[in-house]
């Protein structure tokens, strides 16, 4: 009995001890493993894998045109362009740089008109051109024609901005990825005038 109460005092005298070390030992599961990265410590970099899509920016060209879009395109902004600048030209607009404009835009997309058809002749592409602007440009030219004086001029500016962005647009891509030979040609060789057209409606409307 005696050597039983000797070994118990002996357990609790140690017992303190023991529960303190337990107590200062970190836990295996909390302890960072080899090769970890932390995302929340400040100054620790994340190992996560960046993200390589790159999408297209506002503005920028669309990475693939077809053929078929590319020659119904190109054809209805040509369209847009003669009716719009000649419903300009024939009105009381007296801003007499934005007639000046549209006389040119009357006779540049009539030559590129000419100039695509010419090459799908003569190329023999099986592309039908379109026999109406779109939906949305037949919209804007409504809005115009429904416009006089100064407030006609003050939209065809505004819409000449629009449409010749997009434009560049559709020929710079083209021209890029365009997989008619011929088409793609007439494409790059067209893009520098829509181009200082651009430049020219950006002077037009800070004017």
């Amino acid at each position: 009995m005696k050597q039983i109460v000797i070994a118990c005092a002996a357990l609790l005298a140690v017992s303190p001890a023991f529960a303190q070390s337990s107590a200062t030992t970190p836990a295996n599961d909390a302890s960072p493993k080899a090769g970890a990265s932390s995302t929340t410590s400040p100054g620790t970099k994340t190992t996560a894998t960046p993200n390589t899509a790159n999408p297209a920016k506002p503005g920028q060209p669309a990475s693939t045109v077809s053929s078929k879009e590319f020659v119904t395109k190109a054809a209805q902004s040509d369209m847009f362009e003669i009716q719009s600048s000649q419903l300009v030209d024939q009105s009381g607009v007296k801003d007499a740089s934005t007639k000046s404009f549209a006389q040119k835009m009357i006779e540049d997309h009539t030559k590129t008109s000419n100039e695509l058809k010419q090459t799908l002749r003569e190329d023999k592409a099986e592309q039908n051109l379109p026999s109406s602007m779109s939906k949305s440009q037949q919209k804007m030219l409504n809005r115009l024609k429904g416009l006089r004086g100064e407030a006609l001029g003050a939209q065809y500016r505004r819409d000449q901005l629009d449409v010749h962005q997009k434009a560049v647009n559709l020929f710079q891509a083209y021209a890029n990825t365009g997989d008619n030979e011929a088409l793609k040609a007439w494409a790059a060789k067209t893009l520098p005038a829509l181009e200082q057209h651009l430049q020219m409606a950006k002077q037009l409307r800070n004017n």
